[in-house]
C-alpha cells in the first residue's frame, strides 16, 4: 500500500535549512489534499513577511508566520508517466537529495516532476540551499516564472542578504526593490548606496531608518556609523530618536541615544526618563520652569503618563504649566482631549469635564466618550444634546440612531416629540 495521507503531507512539503520550525501550514495541507483528489493544481498567493535573509529563515510552504491564500484552478492535461503517489515519494526525494547536496541525483528526480503542484518549491528550496552557486539571470528568471507566488519576494530577500553578505552592492542595488524589502535588506540598501558613492541618497535612507522609535537591526549599523561621523548627522537628530524611543515606551533604546544627545540637553533627556516612570515629579514645579521647546515636551509627556492614574491630577497639573509655559495651542488641546477622555471612562467623578476648554464640536472621539458617559448616567438629555453636536456621518452610524431614537422614544416633551 501507498504512504498515509497524513505522513505525505506532513513531509511534502520543504522546510528552510535555517528554519527551526517543522509544524505544517495546516491550510495548505487541507488544500493540498482536496487540489490534488481533484486533480487541480494550485495559483498560490500570499501575505507574509519574508524572511530577513539565511540566518532569519526563508518560508516555504511551511512556516508558522506565514499566510497562504489558495485558489484552485484548472489544470492543464498532465501527461502520462508517475502516478501521483509516486510523484509524492519523488518530491520526498528530490528534497532529501537537496539538504544532502546531491546535485545529479536531484536533477534526474526533478525531471518528472513538472506537473507536480509543489514543484515550484522544489525549485526554490534548491536555489535557497545554493546560493552561492546561482547568478543572477536564474535568479531572475525564476522571479519571473513565479511572480504570483510568495516565492518570489522571498527569493529576492535572501539573494539580495546573500549579495551583501558577499559585499556585492553593484549586484545588489539592480536587484532591489524598495516597495518590497525586508528592513534588514533596507539597511544593506542604504548601505550599497554609500558604497556606489551615491551619499547623499544613502544619507537620506539613513537619517529615514534613524528616525522612529524602536531598535533597527545590527544590519543598519554600518550605513549609521558612517552617517553619525559624517557633516550631515547633527546632535538635533540624537533628540529626534530619543523623544519617539520614550513616545514609543522603548525605554532601552532612550538610554542608549542618550550619548547622541547634544550634552547641554542631557538633564532634560534624563528629567524626560524620570518623569516616564513617576509623572507625579512634574508637581515640583521649580524643576521644570524652564519655557524651553524641549523642556516642554517633557512636561507634555509626564501629563499623558499621569493622566492616565490621576486625570484630575493632570488637569491640574497643566493648568498650572499653562500659566507659566507658552506651549502651542494644538499640543495644550491634545493634552486636555486626553485628560478629558480619562474623564470621561473613570465616571468624572469630581465634575471636571464641563471646565475642559475645548470646543467639543472639534473633537468628535472625545464627543463619543461624553456621550456613553451620558448614557451610563441616565442623563438622557445631555446624550442626545452630544449626539446632535456630532458631525452627519457619525449620527448616521447604527449605535447613535438607535440611541437618538431611543432616547426620543422616551421623551415627554412636547419639542422632542414634534
Amino acid at each position: 500500500m501507498g504512504q498515509p495521507v497524513t505522513s505525505w503531507l506532513s513531509a511534502s512539503v520543504p522546510e528552510n535549512p535555517h528554519n527551526t520550525s517543522k509544524r505544517p501550514a495546516k491550510a495548505l495541507l487541507l488544500w493540498l489534499l482536496a487540489s490534488l483528489m481533484a486533480g487541480l493544481s494550485p495559483a498560490i498567493t500570499a501575505n507574509t513577511d519574508p524572511a530577513a535573509g539565511l540566518s532569519a529563515g526563508a518560508n516555504l510552504a511551511t512556516g508558522a508566520d506565514t499566510t497562504l491564500i489558495l485558489q484552485q484552478t484548472a489544470a492543464p492535461a498532465e501527461p502520462q508517466g508517475l502516478s501521483r503517489a509516486a510523484e509524492r515519494e519523488q518530491y520526498v526525494a528530490a528534497l532529501a537529495a537537496i539538504k544532502l547536496g546531491q546535485h545529479s541525483r536531484y536533477q534526474r528526480l526533478r525531471a518528472g516532476l513538472s506537473h507536480y503542484p509543489l514543484y515550484p518549491y522544489l525549485e526554490y528550496a534548491d536555489m535557497i540551499y545554493n546560493l552561492a552557486r546561482q547568478d543572477g539571470v536564474a535568479i531572475q528568471a525564476f522571479m519571473a516564472q513565479w511572480h504570483d507566488t510568495p516565492l518570489a519576494s522571498q527569493l529576492r530577500q535572501n539573494w539580495l542578504y546573500y549579495l551583501a553578505k558577499h559585499h556585492r552592492w553593484t549586484e545588489f542595488l539592480d536587484t532591489y526593490e524598495p516597495t518590497d524589502s525586508t528592513r534588514i535588506n533596507q539597511c544593506f540598501h542604504a548601505y550599497a548606496l554609500l558604497k556606489a558613492r551615491r551619499t547623499a541618497e544613502a544619507f537620506s535612507e539613513a537619517q529615514r531608518l534613524w528616525l522612529v522609535g524602536e531598535s533597527q537591526p545590527d544590519a543598519c549599523n554600518p550605513i549609521f556609523r558612517a552617517w553619525r561621523d559624517s557633516s550631515a548627522f547633527v546632535a538635533e537628530f540624537g533628540w529626534q530618536r530619543f523623544q519617539l524611543a520614550m513616545d514609543n515606551n522603548e525605554l532601552a533604546l532612550a538610554r542608549y541615544l542618550l550619548r547622541y544627545v547634544d550634552a547641554a540637553d542631557k538633564p532634560v533627556a534624563k528629567a524626560y526618563l524620570d518623569v516616564h516612570g513617576k509623572p507625579e515629579l512634574l508637581r515640583r514645579h521649580q524643576r521644570f520652569a524652564a519655557d524651553s521647546a524641549k523642556n516642554r515636551q517633557v512636561i507634555s509627556h509626564g501629563i499623558q503618563r499621569l493622566a492616565r492614574r490621576d486625570p484630575a491630577g493632570a488637569l491640574a497639573t497643566l493648568e498650572k504649566y499653562h500659566r507659566s509655559h507658552q506651549f502651542e495651542p494644538a499640543a495644550t488641546e491634545a493634552l486636555y482631549v486626553d485628560i478629558g477622555l480619562r474623564l470621561s471612562r473613570s465616571g468624572d467623578p469630581t465634575g471636571q469635564l464641563d471646565q475642559l476648554p475645548i470646543t467639543l464640536r472639534t473633537q468628535q472621539i472625545l464627543l463619543e466618550a461624553r456621550i456613553r458617559l451620558a448614557l451610563q448616567q441616565l442623563d438622557w438629555g445631555q446624550a442626545l444634546v452630544f449626539i446632535n453636536l456630532l458631525e452627519d456621518p457619525s449620527q448616521a452610524t447604527t449605535r447613535w440612531k438607535y440611541w437618538k431614537a431611543r432616547i426620543l422614544a422616551g421623551s415627554s416633551d412636547p419639542a422632542d416629540v414634534a
